[in-house]
């Protein structure tokens, strides 16, 4: 996974509108890892194979990777609405930003609540419930929605 994501315009990634969606499709495998991580940290804690204090500073990095995944996404969106003038597409990718974004703070809740529950500190079922279809439901938008960007992306190579 990248540690370091770039945010320089002259990248070649942010060359061409192709390039931005190509590198946006990357962006998006990384998260599915990311999200494996985020997973695994908190299957990892709830099993006692680490510590809270691990689980909270393993929580720390992965945040901070999913803010340079949001800044990233930011610089894309921006690249196509303002210069290459594709509104369209811009709008998607803010959609997709937005809606990882709301699964993140909704895994997190998620797993607090899981956790309360675990130690008997009130019943969350209902709330866990609720989390967990939301966020069900967010991963079907965004794959809906990652599928049109596909679409836009074979079509612009087609007639490039």
């Amino acid at each position: 996974m990248t540690n370091n994501l770039e945010l320089d315009t002259s990248d070649p990634r942010y060359s061409n509108v192709i390039n931005i969606l190509k590198h946006f499709n990357f962006i998006q495998g990384e998260r599915v890892q990311w999200y494996q991580l985020f997973e695994e940290t908190f299957q990892k804690y709830t099993s006692t194979e680490i510590t809270y204090e691990q689980y909270q500073l393993d929580n720390h990095s992965l945040s901070l990777q999913s803010q340079q995944f949001k800044q990233q996404l930011k610089l894309m969106v921006n690249l196509l609405r303002e210069k290459f003038k594709e509104s369209n597409l811009a709008n998607l990718l803010e959609k997709v930003s937005d809606l990882e974004f709301e699964k993140f703070k909704l895994t997190a809740n998620l797993q607090i609540n899981k956790i309360k529950s675990e130690k008997g500190l009130g019943d969350y079922s209902e709330e866990i419930n609720t989390d967990s279809n939301r966020i069900n439901s967010i991963k079907s938008e965004i794959f809906e929605i990652c599928e049109e960007i596909q679409e836009n992306l074979t079509d612009l190579q087609e007639l490039d």
